[in-house]
Parts: C-alpha cells; structure tokens; sequence
C-alpha cells in the first residue's frame, strides 16, 4: 500500500457524501446532477425535479404531443443541462415525421449536457440520423443509459403499438422487459400495453425467450392482477387454451397442471377456446383468439403479460 493511501476510505462511496453540498452551492434551480465515479464506470446521474418536463412527459404519456412541446421548452429554460428534454422533444419529432428536426434536438443536448453525457447524447443523434426507428432505439438506450428504465420502456411500448410491424423495436423493448421485469417467486413478467390476438402475443413472447404468463396459484393471481391493475387495456390475455383432445379441458402452455382457477360469473361460458383476465376485476373470460362479436376486428384493446421462468434468464 503507498505510504499516502488511507485504509478503510472507499472513493466510490465518497464521492456520494458530496451530493447535498453540492446541491447547496448549485441552487435550487439545478435539476441534474453527475456523480463521478473514480473506477471509470459510467457516471451515476442524480435528475432533480423539473416540473415542466413531468407536465410535458404526461402530456406526451397520454398522446398529447403537441401539448407538450411549449412545455419542454420551459424546461430546457430551466435546465439546459438535462438530457431528458431533449430526448423527449427528439421523440415527439420523430413521431411528427419530423425527423430532421429530432436531430437539431438531439444535436442541441449533446451540446448542453455534462461533458460525461455527450457521448450518448452524440451516439443517440446518430441514430435519428439513420430512421425514425433507429432514432426511437437511440432514445431508448440513452434513457436506459441514464438510469431511466421505466421512461425507456414506456417509450418502446408506445412505439411499438404505433408501428406493429417493427421488429426491431420489439426486440429492444424485449430486451429492456426482461431487464425490468417484476420478479415474484423466482419468476420475471411484464405487461405489454399493445393490442395483439392470442397468438400474436404468443409468438412475441416467445421470441423474448418467455411465455404468455401461466396462473397457478391465488399468490401468483394477485401478483398479477396488481401488474395489470394500473395499466390501459381492458383485459390481458394469459397463456391458457382449451384442450385440443376436449373442449371442456383448459391447459396452460407451459404444460403446468391447470389446478387454480379464478373465473368470472358464469364463466366460461363456450364463446371461445382462449384466455383473457379482465383489468377491473382480474377474474377469468374465454374468448376468441383474434376477433370480436361487434365487427370482427382484432382485439385491439387486449393487452398481455410475458412471464420468464427464471428470473436469472
């Protein structure tokens, strides 16, 4: 050990007894904050309230783009310095088909940010550069990036009930769901607010390496029913059909023992071989896989929960 060195001092940890000092030199008016870290790992940001911009993301969370932008300008007003205003308005051009615009913004930010955040501010431009998609992942990622996991799924969810046809960006918000996900039991699930049919759901599970999510106890059934309590769709579809060999036979998918059951009123009452929990009341429906009574339109309004096996996958 050199003669200078202190033992029982960790740097790491140190550099966060700073924070509130330097929170009182800066001022009230700091939203952002940059922890440097002396073993070269990626900085630990500290994003301090901003109003504006939490009135622009809700704006923006329930469609209102346009709405938002006046207010994302306040922001930057505030704070040039946040990353997160400029990732935003960079994302509302984008799905204005602006995209040359998103990338003035993107250019913006990597300007005005911490020096250690350039970098992906500058790679996230990139990206915008390439495709409105490849912008929508740039963004993602720099969200994640920054600490910001739940901002980046609900951008990817958003995108991806936008633009179904994108497999790119399924396989980013696949691989941020898994990264996410609830654990419960030794399990990982997710729920998914974007309309598909039964077996759409099916297949996009799987090719996150999951399953659509299996019930099989009443512990499991109110872990799952407080995920979606909080969500948009009207129902979730779950990874359960009728018996190919007998209609009065439910299995799960996984090939567990279909014991539990949490059935609504009279259900099921035979109006379809596939399995959807209502949002309101978490009970169970049988269904069609991928058309309604009223006009034979895709069950847009039914959302569906991923569900890993192990949460170490």
């Amino acid at each position: 050990m050199a003669e200078d060195a202190k033992p029982g001092l960790d740097k790491s940890k140190l550099v966060l007894i700073w924070i509130p000092i330097i929170v009182a030199l800066i001022g009230a008016a700091a939203t952002i904050l940059v922890v440097f870290l002396p073993n070269g790992e990626l900085p630990t940001i500290v994003f301090m309230p901003n109003p504006p911009l939490e009135q622009a993301r809700q704006l923006v969370d329930e469609g209102n783009d346009g709405d938002a932008l006046p207010y994302i300008e306040e922001a930057i007003e505030l704070d040039p310095t946040n990353p997160q205003s400029y990732l935003l308005e960079a994302e509302i051009m984008l799905r204005q088909n602006r995209q040359p615009e998103a990338v003035q913004a993107l250019d913006a930010g990597t300007k005005a940010v911490p020096k250690p955040l350039r970098k992906t501010m500058r790679d996230t431009r990139t990206q915008a550069k390439k495709s409105p998609v490849d912008g929508y992942i740039g963004i993602s990622t720099a969200y994640e990036k920054f600490g910001l996991w739940e901002i980046a799924m609900a951008l990817l969810k958003r995108v991806c009930e936008e633009l179904p046809e994108e497999s790119r960006l399924r396989e980013a918000l696949g691989q941020i769901a898994k990264e996410s996900a609830a654990i419960f039991n030794g399990s990982a699930y997710q729920v998914f607010d974007i309309g598909m049919t039964w077996y759409e759901a099916k297949a996009y599970c799987e090719n996150m390496g999951g399953y659509l999510v299996t019930i099989t106890s009443q512990e499991e059934q109110e872990h799952i029913f407080q995920l979606i309590s909080s969500e948009s769709k009207e129902a979730y579809w779950l990874g359960a059909k009728r018996s190919d060999n007998d209609w009065d036979e439910w299995e799960w998918i996984s090939g567990e023992m279909f014991a539990y059951t949490n059935w609504a009123d009279w259900e099921p009452n035979g109006s379809g071989a596939y399995m959807q929990m209502f949002a309101e009341s978490g009970r169970w429906d049988d269904t069609l896989a991928d058309v309604n009574y009223e006009g034979g339109q895709k069950y847009w309004n039914i959302g569906f929960i991923c569900e890993w096996s192990s949460a170490s996958n």
